[in-house]
């Protein structure tokens, strides 16, 4: 889905007269921030798939943790719209993972049998199975679209309305730098 908001935006962009270097004028605070954040969940992934036990015990709340990095890097760069699109979706994914023990609850409905053992194992950093007494059910990867064999939820579909805005956006010069 994110692959898509990103081929969407650039053509956008594009049509818009918008350009690759003024994206890269983009005023955008604490990159860091969000390489930390993604870097610590994709080692959650990486552990967990080697049954690490630490990760099955504790990786739920360090997933939890990497948000606070996400979080404070939507408080540097609030100033963007896009910004603040994409801050709701990251917020709502939030909530459901935080009140699941610190993973998403994905539907197995839509998915492969070897990716729903993965999951029903935790070998999965992140995600594991919806379960019946799961809180916030809707918000989590609940959604399929047929041809894209991805579940989603609604967190990230604003997520990808906001990456979208974001570099649309910034391709046609809104959010740069102030010159001084």
């Amino acid at each position: 889905m994110f692959w898509m908001a990103l081929v969407a935006a650039l053509i956008f962009g594009w049509l818009r007269r918008g350009s690759l270097a003024r994206l890269g004028e983009l005023e955008l605070r604490g990159l860091m921030l969000v390489v930390i954040a993604f870097a610590l969940q994709f080692l959650l992934d990486i552990l967990a798939r080697a049954r690490f036990y630490p990760v099955i015990l504790w990786g739920g709340w360090v997933h939890v943790v990497s948000y606070f990095f996400l979080f404070y890097w939507l408080y540097l760069n609030r100033h963007l719209i896009g910004v603040r699109i994409l801050g709701l979706g990251l917020f709502l994914n939030f909530l459901v993972i935080l009140f699941n023990g610190g993973y998403m609850p994905v539907s197995g409905r839509f998915l492969p049998a070897h990716v729903k053992e993965r999951l029903a194992l935790y070998e999965d950093g992140t995600h594991r199975l919806l379960q019946v007494d799961d809180a916030l059910p809707f918000l989590g990867d609940i959604f399929y679209i047929p041809g894209l064999n991805e579940v989603f939820s609604i967190g990230d579909v604003l997520l990808a309305v906001g990456l979208f805005w974001i570099i649309a956006e910034g391709m046609v010069g809104n959010g740069r730098k102030k010159s001084s």
